[in-house]
């Protein structure tokens, strides 16, 4: 808008009375704006030089990286506000100004020859715009009245401003205080009182943002002064919201469990704890009052009570729980709930029948905590080179958005690395949704993974239904045996991949989707592309971060050990029996093996030996009797391969001591000598590790 000839005429009065102004004790201000005539005032007492104008206090490059810093948040709030306000204006002729609460320009953004206009007078980054340095301005007539105000021409305290027309508002924090100004000058001729309004505007939305964060920031004190009060609290806490998701433990429970914060938070409670019971009262949609569970920990059996974190509404509103494990009390809840606290305590003396599913009087164990590897990577046991190197690559994965391809061998773990960098990203609250590429037939695939709608074809639901992306969304989708999937599905998931939505078969929308995908295989896809049989688009696309998992053959005998031990004791609560001891023969005989079938044959082999017998020692002539057949001392009756194992006794203890020796030498070495990581990794104590190390004569 140009200045009307009203406007000029106005202009030329004002320019009148600021010639007297400035020659004369004594003139009639009456016509300004009173906010303008005081300002006029202040700088003719602070003798600011009304013929000049040009800023002569501006700081250098270091001091203004300091005020960037002092003013970090404003900067990062009022940022996308002022790109906002400026492409709005872009091409009239105006810049942007935010400036801190001293006057001192902070940041411009504006028209090339605008800027280059303001230069002459350094009203740019590092310059102090107040009233003592320029005189009457929008930013620091705004900054001394605590208003918002429009400033235009003659106006101006300083004469070489009169050709600018500037607007500007304060911007405050909650508690009221100025924390800077933002600004719009430009040609006095373009003028427009619209352009107070949209600064007025602008500052409020910054206001608004910054509101918001300041009580973001409040809140994450709250809440590590909330931890640090529940750390001194001398009963195990941990925090569960109404997913089933942990989302922090205090010190005492972390030590029950022997298991550092990052290990807890994101996994879900029943796969530290098992047994299910939260995922059952989670369901429910109120805590069950007076519920005691008995779970085995590192540190001995544990009493847990839930207790219910309630919105104190008589509706259930999402479901949660707090679990409180308390030697002698039930905590008492009544309220609808919305998240879980679950409290740890270390008991003696457990009567076989209090609590439900709890650990029985024979001492056979339940699923719990000592039998659950909980962190995302820990699940994934072993200290070898190989699978060293596939853990690192699958935690870099987790720590980006990047779709992954993992390869190997059946059996190889493909899905619980797929699991573990789910757990450990940024998605491990959202689902995890698994699908095998190769089990569905080719008719079906299509609406399993992309939904259909309501009748598209005979025995469709009426209501339609989604499909694994849609499931997935938020979270992580999981395309197992990807190499099977046939060339017109391929077509299809790319696309979905490049466009990140879906349509489903019948349908006439596409459905935005943000989901993660980890995609997996035994085939070699090289191969199948030079076939014809896999688009070349598709794997380029799939294949950001190949993670190639090592079989068990290629991970050596320490790792059969620590796998063995683990999966021997996991299997054991899983069936309900008592945790047999090993014969070392055993492992031996293991080590032969050459496992094509991987860590799920290994399972199997392991479960057949526990489900066959009833002694407390598992020896060489409950293996299957293709293993046996490996090793001429296991040829005969069970007693004589009873009589063969103590005349060898201690040949084949030297053997163990050998393969315990290797893993704890490759895990120290994989840990750089780090007792407590090296402990955690072989799934026992530091104390334990120590003694080891001592008998075994091993440095660290």
């Amino acid at each position: 808008m140009v200045l009307s000839s009203t406007g000029m005429k106005e202009q030329k009065k004002i320019e009148k009375r600021w010639e007297n102004f400035i020659h004369s004790d004594q003139c009639d201000l009456s016509m300004l704006n009173s906010t303008i005539a005081s300002s006029w005032q202040r700088c003719k007492k602070t003798n600011v030089n009304p013929l000049g104008g040009k800023c002569n206090y501006l700081y250098g490059q270091e001091h203004l990286k300091h005020f960037w810093e002092n003013n970090k948040m404003l900067m990062e709030v009022a940022k996308p506000v002022i790109e906002s306000v400026f492409y709005t204006v872009q091409g009239s002729g105006f810049m942007v100004v935010l400036v801190d609460n001293k006057g001192t320009i902070l940041k411009t953004m504006g028209d090339y020859q605008t800027l280059s206009k303001a230069e002459h007078l350094n009203f740019g980054q590092g310059a102090v715009w107040s009233e003592e340095s320029v005189g009457t301005n929008a930013i620091g007539t705004s900054l001394v009245s605590g208003i918002a105000i429009q400033i235009t021409g003659a106006e101006h305290f300083c004469y070489d401003h009169h050709v600018w027309t500037c607007s500007a508002a304060p911007i405050r924090d909650p508690g009221g205080h100025i924390l800077g100004c933002l600004d719009m000058s430009g040609p006095y001729d373009k003028m427009h009182p619209h352009t107070l309004g949209m600064i007025v505007a602008a500052t409020q939305a910054i206001e608004s943002q910054l509101r918001k964060e300041l009580s973001q920031t409040e809140l994450e004190l709250a809440h590590q002064r909330l931890a640090r009060t529940v750390d001194t609290i001398t009963d195990g806490i941990i925090y569960i919201n109404n997913a089933g998701v942990i989302t922090g433990a205090n010190i005492p429970a972390r030590n029950f469990l022997r298991l550092l914060e990052v290990d807890l938070r994101g996994m879900l409670v029943d796969h530290v704890l098992g047994g299910g019971f939260a995922s059952r009262y989670l369901s429910n949609g109120r805590s069950m009052d007076g519920e005691y569970f008995v779970i085995s920990a590192p540190t001995g059996k544990l009493i847990c009570a839930i207790k219910a974190i309630s919105d104190g509404s008589d509706k259930i509103d999402g479901a949660g729980f707090v679990i409180c494990i308390r030697k002698n009390s039930v905590m008492e809840t009544k309220k609808y709930c919305r998240g879980t606290v679950l409290e740890l305590d270390g008991i003696t003396g457990i009567d076989s029948d209090f609590g439900k599913g709890s650990l029985q009087a024979n001492g056979r164990a339940t699923s719990g905590i000592q039998n659950k590897q909980v962190a995302p990577f820990k699940n994934i046991v072993g200290c070898s080179q190989p699978i060293a190197a596939a853990i690192n690559l699958a935690q870099r994965a987790a720590a980006c958005s990047s779709t992954v391809l993992l390869l190997g061998e059946s059996g190889s773990g493909k899905e619980v690395f797929a699991k573990s960098i789910h757990m450990a990203s940024n998605r491990c609250q959202g689902p995890f949704i698994p699908v095998n590429c190769a089990s569905l037939p080719s008719g079906l695939i299509q609406s399993e993974l992309f939904g259909y709608s309501g009748g598209s074809f005979t025995g469709a639901k009426r209501s339609g239904q989604p499909g694994k992306f849609e499931l997935a969304h938020g979270g992580t989708l999981f395309l197992d045996e990807i190499g099977d999937m046939a060339l017109d599905m391929q077509a299809n998931l790319l696309r979905v991949l490049q466009e990140k939505s879906v349509m489903r078969v019948g349908g006439k929308d596409f459905i935005p989707v943000d989901v993660r995908v980890i995609a997996a295989t035994n085939k070699n896809l090289y191969k199948r592309m030079q076939e014809g049989n896999f688009r070349e688009d598709l794997f380029y696309r799939i294949n950001v971060l190949c993670i190639e998992i090592p079989s068990l053959r290629e991970r050596g005998a320490s790792d059969l050990q620590l796998l063995t031990q683990h999966l021997f004791t996991s299997i054991a609560a899983k069936l309900g029996r008592p945790v047999c001891k090993l014969d070392p023969s055993v492992l031996q005989m293991l080590a032969k093996y050459h496992w094509p079938g991987n860590v799920r044959e290994l399972s199997n082999v392991l479960e057949q030996m526990l489900i066959i017998t009833d002694d407390e020692v598992i020896r060489a002539d409950h293996l299957p009797r293709f293993l046996q057949k490996l090793s001429l001392t296991t040829k005969g009756s069970s007693k004589e391969a009873a009589g063969n194992q103590r005349k060898s006794g201690n040949n084949q203890m030297g053997i163990l001591e050998q393969m315990e020796q290797q893993a704890i030498k490759e895990a120290l070495q994989r840990f750089s000598g780090n007792i407590s990581q090296t402990a955690r990794a072989l799934g026992i104590g530091r104390n334990t590790l120590y003694e080891k190390l001592k008998k075994l004569n091993l440095k660290y």
